[in-house]
This record gives structure tokens, C-alpha cells and sequence, in this order.
């Protein structure tokens, strides 16, 4: 091949590459149009939308004005009605929320201790009930809270007046001249049954080593309620259907017979009703 051909076959190679650039460049440049085109219709038809929502929007904004005015006009009406504004209706509620954090905070005490501010309580309630003479009591929220509020402090009032002190656990009794364990347990303000003499006796072991020997002065603790290391004797018991009761096994009896000999005594086959037994743990 001689050098004149070879110069028309690298001319044509670079006139076709160049051909080819420019087919290339120019779609390139028709995509990009085409895309911005595209971009553009999209973002027209999106700001009518917007457009449109704003224009709703403003509608209903509009109307909800018009509402809240109407509104106002009318509780104008109403506040007017019984002689009062706006203003008037927040100091009542203002009073309703103070009276009722009053409320709140005795809520939170015992019974025993309001059993001791009743006369407190029930001047609490005159002034809510004071309330109710007001034209404002009128109003559906303050007729509402204000009766809420009567309600709470009746319980209150009445959680003071039913609280009853718990029962002691002891009592005490003095002996005097005459006295004999049955008849100091036969007595109304001890037991009112005589037969219950034994929990007297077994209560204070520490004082009565006879129990047909007691002294005047000697002062006996009188039992109202079982201790957690105590069992009382129920009629039928033995000490083996107590130990199967306290411990679980009718094997451990010997346990409380040794903790209760001086009052049990020797033979251990027989205890009585009211016999109040120390349970070793």
C-alpha cells in the first residue's frame, strides 16, 4: 500500500470519529432539553397544586374566623346573661382550681388523720358550697366542677367521721381486792366469759406462777389479738395438730411443749381452750 492511501484511509477514520462525536453531542443535547422540558411541566402543574391548596386553605382559615366569631359572640351572650364576662368566668374558674388543690392535698392523708380536721373539712365545703350562690354556678363547667368538688369533700368528711381507731393489741387490767383470774375474765370490759381466764394466766407467766394466787395492784396484760410467734388453743387442738398447723410436720409438738411447760405442765396430752402457746421459730 503506498503512502497516498494510506493518508485517504486515516483521513476518512478521522472524518467518520468526528461525524460520530457530533451525532453523540447532539443527542446528548436533546436528552438534556427534553428532561428540562419534562421538569418544567412538572414543576408548572405542582405550583398550581399548591396554588390551589393555599387558596383552599385561606378558605378555611376564612370560615374558621368567621366560626371563633361567632362563637365569641355567643358566650358574650350567655356571659352577659348571668352578669359576667370572659374575664369574671376565669376568676371563678381561677377559684374552683385553688378550692380543689386544697381538696387534693387533704385527700392525701389518712382517715385517722382527717378524723381530726373534720370541723377543717366541713369549712372547706361552705366555701365551695358558697360557690353555688353565684349567677356564674350557672355555667355548665362551673356547675360541673363545682358539684365535682362538693362530692369530693363529703368523702372526705365522711372517711374523717367513720374512721375508727384500730383495736390494741393489749389491754391492761389491775387486780384488786377479791379478784380471781375467772372473774376478772368474766367481766364485760375484759372478755365477758370466764372460761377465757386461761389467756390471761398464759399471757402473763411472767407475774402468775399460781393461777389461784393473784395480789392486788399486780397489773396483767389482757390480750385483744394474736401475736405472729403465739397460737391460741381452739377446742380439739393437741399440740401435734398445732405443730402440723404452724410448722407443717406433726413431729416438731415437742418443740412447743418445751417453750410452754411451766404453763402446760407435765403432762403434755392435755391443754386447754385459750391457752396462749409461744410457736419457737
Amino acid at each position: 500500500m503506498n503512502l497516498a492511501k494510506i493518508l485517504m484511509l486515516s483521513l476518512s477514520f478521522i472524518l467518520f470519529t468526528t461525524v460520530l462525536q457530533a451525532q453523540e453531542e447532539k443527542m446528548k443535547k436533546e436528552d438534556w432539553t427534553n428532561s428540562i422540558n419534562t421538569l418544567t411541566q412538572q414543576q408548572t402543574a405542582h405550583q398550581i397544586k399548591i396554588d390551589s391548596l393555599n387558596k383552599a386553605i385561606a378558605g378555611v382559615k376564612e370560615e374558621g374566623a368567621k366560626v371563633d366569631a361567632e362563637t365569641e359572640a355567643i358566650w358574650n351572650e350567655i356571659y352577659a346573661a348571668v352578669g359576667t364576662d370572659k374575664a369574671g368566668v376565669d376568676a371563678m374558674k381561677k377559684q374552683c382550681s385553688d378550692l380543689e388543690a386544697r381538696i387534693t392535698e387533704q385527700s392525701k392523708l389518712s382517715d385517722e388523720a382527717l378524723s381530726k380536721k373534720v370541723a377543717e373539712l366541713e369549712a372547706l365545703k361552705a366555701e365551695v358550697e358558697a360557690l353555688k350562690k353565684d349567677k356564674r354556678y350557672a355555667l355548665t363547667e362551673i356547675y360541673n366542677k363545682v358539684n365535682d368538688l362538693t362530692n369530693r369533700c363529703d368523702q372526705l368528711i365522711s372517711r374523717g367521721k367513720n374512721y375508727t381507731p384500730p383495736k390494741p393489741r393489749h389491754d391492761s387490767y389491775s387486780v384488786v381486792i377479791g379478784d380471781f383470774l375467772w372473774r376478772i375474765s368474766g367481766k364485760k370490759e375484759v372478755y365477758s366469759d370466764p372460761f377465757q381466764w386461761m389467756k390471761i394466766y398464759s399471757a402473763n407467766r411472767d407475774q402468775i406462777r399460781n393461777p389461784d394466787l393473784i395480789y392486788p395492784a399486780q397489773t396483767f396484760v389482757i390480750p385483744r389479738a394474736q401475736e405472729a410467734n403465739e397460737y391460741w388453743v381452739q377446742r380439739g387442738d393437741n399440740l401435734k395438730t398445732i405443730s402440723q398447723s404452724v410448722y407443717g410436720s406433726p413431729s416438731d409438738w415437742v418443740k412447743i411443749y418445751n417453750a410452754n411447760k411451766s404453763i402446760i405442765g407435765e403432762d403434755s396430752n392435755t391443754i386447754y381452750p385459750h391457752t396462749i402457746l409461744i410457736i419457737p421459730k
